[in-house]
């Protein structure tokens, strides 16, 4: 699956062990917090085999299969959607 990187991040994806591949969203943005680190977040891991996306429980455990029209380009896991009313 090809997705575009939002304007400002990039994506790197490694081998995380002999089933997944976990997918990393790079921010170009300086954070003051980081003290000119690299910051990352965990966008999904995906199944080696499958080629299933699995939302991320947390950095080193790949959670639930996701539906790929469901994914955005920040994150995998499920965002809430917010009624206007």
């Amino acid at each position: 699956m090809k997705m575009k990187a939002p304007e400002g991040y990039s994506y790197l994806t490694e081998d995380f062990n002999t089933k997944y591949k976990r997918v990393m969203l790079i921010h170009h943005v300086k954070y003051v917090y980081a003290e000119g680190r690299e910051v990352q977040t965990v966008w999904g891991f995906i199944n080696k085999k499958t080629g299933n996306i699995h939302a991320p429980i947390n950095v080193k455990k790949p959670g639930k299969v996701v539906d790929k029209i469901s994914v955005t380009p920040y994150t995998t896991m499920p965002v809430n959607e917010v009624s206007q009313g």
